[in-house]
């Protein structure tokens, strides 16, 4: 059961209901108080009148004792005449003296209350944002002209807009020039008591500097979103910012020179999946640990790509943050840079410095062509001279000379060519355990001849792997023929290529040997120009292919190496081709 206060306390909630009392005004509930206690006072003297003319009674005492009561009466008939004269005349000078009496009261509280309907009006404008509201209470006062300072610097000078009082900086002397400091000593000022009135001026006085502070603060807000949205507009990077719920709100030229967009085509209409991958969502969402103890939620510039109108990839350097304002998520904001001027001029930068290699290359593999010519004229002499003098054996060793030193001239071509020339890799889903068997066989002859055991070693799953059969081919012959090359003196040889695939990560190749190892100034700048491990029997340009072909398959090589006890080269792998959209994929081998 509800409590007594409860059932009389007004019920807003889920009514449509206002009592007629509440919805009437101040002033009109006054007059009706008013009227209410003159007709209680009416009634109450007809009562006491008509009560005094009926009956008197008065008690007779003789000697200090009472003996009796004497009661006087009056028959009502005699009288009525009279009491209804008396009545009429009364009521008459009542209902006077109640119209009267409510005039005079709406008069005066229509005199009182009507600032106060007014400040009413005007907070109620103030609310809903009409700030040019003309407040005139009291009289209106101009410092400049009581004063006749003249001071034209003073920030009070001809401003109509809010008195002087409420005006920070006025120089007048022996008083604080700032608000509210200065209203103390701004009271024994000329200027406020000409203007000073009763507390309803003062009210609107503050009225009047509330609304001088807003205004202002609305030119300042105003004056600052222009000065940001000229900021963000006129960066040199792309902006994209979307609200809590991921919807665009920012949208910045760059930004739509980049994408094809135009602003109205994406503010309040798209989302960050119409630009970036799922991935980018994942990632905006990690911490982010600074030096300094802030931590925020996103991630650092990285190369991704961006979306563009048709849906087209373009590559970007791209950074993003989540935007909390006391653990409330306001939104994101990406910073991008468009990469493909960068990419353009990395990959001639990168074509420069292998064309200038080639040419190098050519100067260092001269003395190597010189050498291999002179074993093929060495063994085409020894094969004539067995053939004329019919020696089978000459036969043989002048045609293995031939062989051998054809394979080296070739080896040559084909890195050269694949160094040399810009190719994209093909990629095909294929085993890559076909790719190094068939590299142990073609190199099984050569590591027999060098007394050198070679092994192979497989862990992991290899489903679904995509790779330039062809390039990975011939990476792995280049690194297998380096180790076989390697081969230590006077102890057996082993070579082990190890294949392996974990947690769908990517694949790991691993190339090791038990031979020379390379010395710490080879080591400190192999794959830097025209380095070779085999000293002055090679070029250096067969590991340059090596390092070519792991890039184009977005991958990394790692060396290891320790002279006498042999070296490791480490490829690692993504199981799927790169982002590049100039990159073939095939399901089909």
């Amino acid at each position: 059961m509800k409590s007594l206060p409860t059932l009389l306390r007004p019920q807003f909630r889920g009514s449509h209901h206002t009592p007629l009392y509440s919805k009437l005004s101040f002033r009109t509930k006054i007059l009706l108080l008013i009227f209410l206690l003159l007709i209680l006072f009416g009634l109450l003297g007809a009562v006491a009148l008509q009560w005094i003319l009926m009956e008197i009674v008065y008690p007779i005492v003789y000697k200090g004792k009472s003996i009796g009561t004497i009661k006087a009466g009056f028959f009502t008939s005699s009288v009525h005449a009279f009491v209804n004269q008396v009545m009429t005349l009364y009521l008459g000078v009542l209902g006077s003296t109640i119209l009267v009496t409510l005039l005079i009261a709406r008069s005066f509280l229509r005199h009182t209350t009507r600032p106060i309907v007014t400040l009413t009006r005007i907070a109620d404008e103030i609310s809903v944002g009409n700030l040019d509201m003309d407040i005139l209470f009291g009289k209106r006062v101009n410092c400049w002209e009581i004063k006749q300072c003249g001071r034209k610097d003073c920030a009070a000078y001809t401003n109509t807009a809010v008195q002087c009082w409420f005006v920070d900086g006025t120089p007048c002397e022996g008083y604080e020039p700032k608000f509210p400091q200065k209203l103390e000593g701004c009271r024994k000022c000329e200027v406020y008591k000409t203007h000073k009135g009763d507390e309803i001026v003062q009210l609107a006085d503050s009225f009047q500097h509330m609304i001088y502070i807003i205004k202002s603060s609305q030119v300042e807000l105003e004056k600052f979103h222009k000065f940001q949205s000229n900021m963000i507009q006129n960066s040199l990077v792309g902006i994209i910012a979307m609200n809590e719920v991921g919807v665009v709100n920012i949208f910045n030229r760059v930004a739509e020179s980049l994408t094809g967009y135009r602003e109205p085509e994406v503010v309040d209409r798209l989302t960050l999946n119409d630009f970036f991958s799922e991935d980018i969502a994942v990632k905006i969402q990690r911490p982010l640990i600074y030096d300094y103890g802030i931590v925020l939620r996103g991630f650092k510039p990285a190369e991704t790509d961006i979306l563009n109108k048709d849906k087209e990839p373009i590559p970007v350097r791209l950074s993003g943050i989540n935007l909390y304002e006391k653990e409330e998520h306001l939104g994101k904001v990406f910073f991008f840079q468009d990469l493909r001027e960068i990419k353009r001029l990395r990959q001639e930068l990168i074509q420069s410095e292998r064309l200038s290699a080639t040419g190098q290359a050519v100067a260092s593999i001269s003395h190597a062509i010189k050498n291999i010519l002179d074993g093929l004229f060495g063994g085409v002499y020894i094969y004539k001279r067995g053939t004329r003098i019919n020696n089978e054996k000459d036969t043989q060793k002048g045609w293995r000379m031939i062989e051998k030193n054809i394979g080296l001239i070739s080896e040559l071509v084909i890195n050269l060519l694949n160094y040399a020339k810009e190719r994209k890799p093909i990629f095909q889903k294929c085993d890559p355990r076909g790719i190094v068997e068939d590299v142990i066989e073609t190199m099984e002859n050569k590591a027999r001849n060098n007394n050198i055991n070679m092994a192979s070693e497989y862990e992991g799953d290899f489903d679904n792997v995509y790779l330039d059969p062809q390039a990975l081919h011939q990476c792995l012959i280049n690194l297998v023929s380096n180790a076989i090359d390697a081969s230590p003196v006077g102890r057996q040889g082993h070579v082990v290529v190890r294949l392996e695939s974990k947690n769908g990560q990517g694949i790991i190749i691993e190339v090791s040997d038990n031979g020379m190892g390379m010395s710490k100034e080879v080591y400190d700048n192999i794959f830097q120009g025209m380095v070779s491990t085999k000293g002055s029997t090679g070029t250096g340009l067969g590991l340059l292919v090596v390092k070519k072909i792991v890039e184009e398959h977005g991958g990394t090589i790692v060396v290891k190496s320790e002279e006498n006890k042999g070296s490791s080269f480490k490829i690692r792998l993504p199981k799927m081709p790169t982002n590049d959209p100039h990159v073939r994929v095939s399901d089909t081998p």
